[in-house]
């Protein structure tokens, strides 16, 4: 039996035989709770970078009940990511030596865990351009 690591270890070289990079910056928010509804700000528009890899895959027909319920669109697309990459709904994350970019869909992520040991994670991403997101110039 494959102890934590060494799954984590073989997920990181898939992505590194078969995958993107990417850079994935975090913006920091601040929330406000006593507004009669949860209200996020951006707090800096300077955030912080982390680089590695990704395999993108677009929508499927194994994510349509997400797409039912409103939380992604046919067009967005489906991100693997190692599990020791730093991601939240507060994300941007630049694919490939081209730069397209894409914004971390908040209720998207999910992560893949096996003794407390985070493998991999998967976010739903959304394409932007630049100017969209608060933080990106």
């Amino acid at each position: 039996m494959p102890t934590p690591s060494e799954l984590r270890n073989d997920f990181n070289e898939t992505i590194d035989e078969n995958g993107i990079p990417c850079t994935i910056t975090n913006y920091p928010t601040i929330t406000f709770t006593n507004t009669g509804y949860d209200d996020e700000q951006l707090v800096s528009a300077s955030g912080t970078a982390t680089s590695g890899g990704c395999l993108l895959l677009p929508i499927g027909a194994s994510d349509r009940q997400y797409v039912e319920q409103g939380l992604v669109l046919w067009n967005d697309q489906k991100a693997f990511l190692a599990g020791s990459l730093p991601i939240s709904g507060n994300s941007i994350i630049l694919v490939g030596n081209a730069g397209s970019l894409y914004e971390v869909l908040p209720q998207g992520i999910k992560r893949y865990d096996v003794s407390g040991t985070t493998i991999y994670q998967t976010a739903y991403i959304r394409s932007i351009i630049s100017g969209q997101h608060a933080g990106v110039v």
